[in-house]
């Protein structure tokens, strides 16, 4: 998350419970500096800016008790986005398919104006078209997108909201689908997908969809590195036995623009961060790649890690892990995890990794920015 007013920062540090959040000073990108440290709670009740730049404090995961005091609600929440107008914070929720939109028209007093089913069992992320009228959400099982029409939210209307689904598009060679990126180009509408999670031999892959038949939206190409690929799959369960829960899966990716974007940037479990040359949607490839340091051995070092305190599913033989009080087998870090969005900024990524932190990536080669 990019935070650019200094006041709206200390609000939310305010409002930090337990945990731990780190804010990094990054006015000189080669010379990143810490600028505060605060707690958040595990659930991850942090924050999020409206598009205009306005930073609010918000339900982002999990339940905060109470709300906060800048939003007061009590959404149980998984992933969140806002609405592109600003007015609207929709929460999605991996429990029923529950989904809930709530009006921050006047960030004084958000309320609940929406609290309901998407027809899917499991959420995930979403995004939206230009006007808000449409939402592209990531379904986690089975794997897949669905369009739902959310214009009665959107547009206020009297009455009963409701959201209706439009098309539901699903594949049985990923799983757990993270993410919907919304994209066009020259007016024609595509959402990009991330699957967390693989199935029938593959990993998690990345898919370009053509939605500007709504009601029929068809996937238009699909990235898949080669190690995710079904005939690599013993290859990987000896890569990866001792590393934790993740094999090679995509899990967040980020574009450097909306409308005919050149670059798709994902990070991925145990593949650190690839970039995409996507000036075509069609032909999507890959440009540029950073596999960050392995940290095996350091557990102890790591507490805000998540792969660093995560019980190994399996071990390799000579490979020395930790463990923990307990006795049980942590991860051995020998690939990091890089589930965070990476972001383009100024023709360079920032990037964040589950054990190597904070990273601000150069291109190499004149790779990027692309020409078209």
């Amino acid at each position: 998350m990019l935070v650019n007013d200094k006041a709206a920062l200390r609000r939310i540090l305010a409002h930090a419970g337990i945990g731990l959040m780190a804010c990094c000073a990054m006015t000189d990108a080669a010379h990143a500096a810490d600028a505060a440290v605060a707690s958040v709670p595990p659930a991850q009740c942090g924050a999020g800016s409206r598009p205009e730049g306005a930073s609010l404090v918000s339900a982002v995961a999990g339940r905060c008790a109470g709300g906060t005091d800048l939003l007061p609600v009590d959404n149980l929440a998984h992933e969140a986005e806002w609405s592109p107008d600003g007015r609207t914070y929709w929460i999605a929720s991996n429990a029923a398919g529950l989904l809930s939109a709530i009006d921050v028209s006047d960030p004084a007093k958000p309320r609940n104006i929406y609290y309901g089913g998407s027809s899917i069992f499991l959420n995930h992320g979403m995004s939206f078209n230009a006007d808000g009228t449409r939402m592209y959400l990531a379904s986690m099982f089975p794997a897949g997108l669905v369009v739902l029409d959310v214009s009665d939210i959107q547009l206020r209307r009297g009455g009963t909201p409701r959201v209706r689904q439009l098309a539901r598009l699903k594949w049985d060679d990923g799983s757990i689908s993270q993410q919907a990126t919304s994209v066009s180009y020259r007016g024609r509408p595509y959402v990009i997908v991330a699957d967390e999670s693989g199935s029938n031999g593959t990993n998690g892959a990345v898919r370009i969809i053509d939605v500007s038949d709504e009601r029929n939206p068809k996937v238009v190409s699909v990235i898949r590195l080669e190690i995710q690929q079904k005939q690599h799959l013993e290859a990987r369960r000896q890569d990866l036995a001792g590393d934790g829960l993740f094999s090679y899966d995509a899990h967040y990716c980020s574009v450097d623009g909306r409308n005919d974007p050149t670059a798709l940037a994902c990070g991925y479990f145990n593949s650190g961060i690839r970039v995409f040359d996507i000036v075509d949607p069609l032909k999507p490839r890959e440009i540029a790649y950073f596999n960050p340091p392995a940290q095996t051995g350091r557990n102890a070092r790591l507490p805000a890690s998540d792969h660093a305190g995560m019980p190994a599913l399996g071990t390799l033989a000579g490979v020395p892990q930790a463990t923990d009080s307990s006795g049980l087998k942590l991860a051995d870090l020998s690939a990091d995890w890089c589930p965070s969005p990476p972001r383009f900024v100024n023709g360079q990524l920032w990037v964040s990794c589950q054990d190597n932190g904070f990273m601000v990536l150069d291109f190499t080669n004149g790779v990027y920015p692309i020409r078209r």
